[in-house]
């Protein structure tokens, strides 16, 4: 039930990445987050992640690689390995692929 992305390799991939993070903007603002996100935003208000962790942690558990990370939110991969750091120890995890896989199987409940 994960959104299925399909990459576009003509054209300018950053407009590509933009459509693709407004369109989920889009569904937010609707209500109609898939319950991974529903849940990796809960967990960052509760953990305290700042904004940008959060938005890091969006991105993410919806799939997106460090590359467009730092594309889309047009930070360093330095800042973004910051971001990925502190949120991994704030929510008490090791690993990047640990903490989706958990917030996957959770939302799911599996």
């Amino acid at each position: 039930q994960f959104m299925k992305v399909e990459y576009i390799t003509k054209g300018d991939c950053s407009a590509n990445l933009r459509k693709l993070a407004n369109d989920l903007i889009r569904a937010e603002q609707q209500g109609d987050d898939e319950p991974s996100v529903a849940l990796a935003r809960q967990l960052a208000m509760e953990a305290k992640l700042t904004a940008r962790q959060t938005d890091v942690l969006l991105l993410l558990v919806r799939g997106f690689t460090r590359d467009e990370i730092v594309r889309e939110l047009n930070i360093s991969a330095w800042t973004l390995k910051s971001h990925v750091r502190q949120a991994l120890r704030k929510l008490a995890a090791e690993r990047t692929q640990e903490l989706v896989g958990r917030i996957r199987r959770m939302a799911h409940g599996k």
